[in-house]
């Protein structure tokens, strides 16, 4: 309770439409599997809250490729098969998410760094219209040490609307290879009110084929 208190009183700071949006819980889980040194398959999953984390809201998971075509350049796909609570519905609504598209590390110093990344999805709805969503996120990482500060913005294009998402937060990268992870996000909505979520993730390395140095 004094968690989800605070966790409130710092939205209502951070923003003045605080009142109007809602506010949610978001956990993820990504346990990596290393094929080759440029190649990981990871397989991803994820449990988010709505309705001030009152509600169950979306349950996915789905496997990811990642393929490191150069230190500065790769490329990622991956498909989702997610779970999604629907008022208007006595179930919930079964989403098919199947996605695709470059990565670039547009700035490498020796403590920060800049990536982009430029998705285009496509969502099967079960028993809806399905639709097409394209997504460009820019984001700055200082990448040295244990503790890596983060913050990103992406913008958004859904069914002829535009909308924004940024977030700021915290990685802890430990000996093991665990990555530990704590931020806050805002998600504009393309048709209502917003969302403010405080998300916590784990990352770690399930499998490695063999001991070539890998690019992360």
């Amino acid at each position: 309770m004094r968690f989800r208190s605070f966790a409130l009183a710092l939205i209502t700071l951070v923003s003045p439409a605080a009142a109007e949006d809602d506010f949610g819980l978001l956990h993820i889980t990504n346990a990596n599997l290393e094929l080759t040194a440029r190649t990981t398959l990871q397989l991803h999953t994820r449990v988010r809250t709505y309705h001030d984390s009152r509600n169950f809201y979306q349950f996915r998971a789905g496997p990811i490729l990642i393929h490191q075509f150069t230190p500065r350049i790769g490329g990622l796909a991956g498909y989702y098969n997610m779970h999604q609570d629907d008022p208007s519905a006595p179930a919930n609504t079964r989403i098919h998410r199947y996605w695709a598209g470059p990565q670039f590390r547009l700035l490498d110093t020796r403590h920060w760094a800049v990536d982009t990344r430029h998705l285009a999805e496509r969502f099967v709805v079960a028993g809806k219209n399905d639709y097409t969503r394209v997504r460009n996120r820019a984001m700055l990482i200082y990448k040295n040490g244990a503790v890596q500060p983060f913050a990103s913005f992406e913008a958004l294009a859904q069914q002829g609307h535009w909308y924004e998402r940024h977030a700021v937060g915290v990685q802890f990268r430990t000996k093991s290879q665990i990555i530990y992870g704590i931020s806050y996000e805002y998600r504009a909505s393309p048709t209502g009110p917003g969302i403010h979520l405080i998300a916590t993730s784990i990352q770690f390395r399930a499998w490695r084929n063999g001991d070539l140095p890998h690019i992360d």
